[in-house]
């Protein structure tokens, strides 16, 4: 979902670095496949694939992010709380903790379908607006 939605963003003319973080050790076919559609797309040059990430490493990429995204359709997000705590979060309302995220104005919530869009309004959001989210 959000490969096809970040390309869309670079054909309409935005500007942004995706940093890809975690790997997937039940199917490394699929990580394969992630990581060849984006050598094959014009993600690959706005993009840095940074593998599995845990500690300071982990705490140093997020304390460089502007946004977190996790447009999941099963993810219960309790893996990913360091985010939610140092970085603005677009995630799906599949995401288990959407519904607080959503009641705290903490984040963009996304039905997946209008990921794209989300994404651009959180790109554009103020500096004070991330903040505060």
């Amino acid at each position: 979902m959000l490969l096809p939605a970040l390309i869309e963003l670079i054909e309409s003319g935005e500007k942004f670095h995706f940093a890809l973080a975690g790997t997937n050790s039940q199917d490394p076919d699929y990580e394969q496949e992630i990581l060849a559609q984006i050598q094959a797309s014009p993600l690959k040059h706005c993009t840095t694939i940074a593998g599995f990430v845990t500690g300071g490493a982990k705490t140093a990429w997020l304390q460089a992010a502007d946004l977190f995204v996790l447009p999941s359709e099963y993810e219960n997000f309790g893996c990913d709380r360091e985010a939610w705590q140092s970085v603005p979060v677009v995630i799906s309302d599949r995401v288990a903790l959407s519904d607080t995220v959503r009641s705290i104005d903490a984040g963009w919530i996304t039905d997946r379908s209008n990921l794209s869009e989300i994404l651009r309004s959180a790109l554009h959001a103020t500096p004070a607006e991330r903040r505060r989210r």
